[in-house]
């Protein structure tokens, strides 16, 4: 067995990793070809902040003006 399909609807997008890994780590299985759609409501993406030196700063500032 070389490359095996996966076919199927799943609720989430961690659903779905979870089952090309396990369809991955069967013994002679060389790919898997992922053809799994994902039903369920998307996650949304994470956010990320840029941190400087000045972070400190600027939140007390923030701080102190509420």
């Amino acid at each position: 067995m070389d490359s095996e399909p996966v076919r199927r609807e799943v609720a989430s997008q961690e659903e779905r990793g979870k089952i090309v890994l396990v369809t991955g780590n069967v013994n002679g299985v060389a790919a898997v070809a992922d053809e799994v759609t994902v039903t369920g409501p998307v996650a949304q993406a994470a956010r990320f902040a840029t941190v400087t030196r000045d972070t400190g700063a600027t939140a007390r500032r923030w701080m102190q003006g509420r």
